[in-house]
């Protein structure tokens, strides 16, 4: 699924794993998940004991030099040195979220823009993870490029120069789900916006997103 708005999780204990785009990471304790919007995702439960805190907001809450370069930061962002400081900030926006009045909503802003301006001044020393494959980075790039038109497993296997049996075990191992359902999330992705941005009827805006 995608949404609107920006995902931002911090791991307080156990493990979980998260399907961003075309990579699956493991997430531990002290980790923190950004997800920009409109970004895929999905989150598999491993056994055990596995909480978060979460916020959820909207792009404004975000310091307008961060959202600049957001698209070059890690889904991923592992920094065992600052992961007390980031909780801290993560319980002050609970508080305020939990307990408000007329300052908190300028507050729980201020918060959210100073957990920003600390991960991009630490993010030089955040911990390298490599969780992905060059050919799937390929694959999905190929879908994006091409899910508007009649693509298919085998069209993009060849494109691989892999099997389609091959691609289609792959595909469902490092993305979460399988390749039908990832186009259609694509399709969906692109419908929605061009449902909230233009006055074309439905008809002609599934078509476009290759809709059958």
């Amino acid at each position: 699924h995608f949404h609107p708005n920006f995902e931002i999780y911090f791991i307080t204990e156990g493990s979980v794993t998260y399907f961003i785009e075309d990579r699956k990471y493991h997430v531990r304790a002290g980790d923190i998940v950004i997800i920009p919007e409109g970004v895929i995702h999905r989150t598999e439960y491993e056994d055990g004991v596995c909480s978060r805190l979460l916020i959820n907001c909207s792009p404004r809450y975000l310091p307008t030099s961060v959202r600049a370069e957001i698209s070059s930061y890690l889904y991923l962002y592992r920094n065992p040195k600052i992961a007390e400081e980031v909780l801290e900030i993560f319980e002050k926006i609970e508080k305020e979220y939990n307990s408000p009045d007329p300052l908190s909503e300028s507050i729980i802003v201020l918060y959210t823009h100073m957990l920003f301006y600390i991960l991009k001044r630490n993010k030089a020393s955040c911990e390298e993870i490599e969780n992905h494959t060059n050919y799937m980075s390929e694959a999905i790039e190929y879908l994006k490029k091409n899910f508007t038109r009649k693509v298919t497993l085998r069209d993009t296997a060849k494109h691989l120069s892999m099997s389609p049996e091959h691609l289609s075990r792959s595909f469902k191992k490092e993305n979460g789900v399988g390749f039908n359902k990832y186009v259609n999330l694509l399709r969906l992705q692109k419908a929605e916006e061009l449902l909230r941005t233009t006055e074309r009827s439905v008809s002609e805006i599934a078509e476009e997103c290759g809709f059958d």
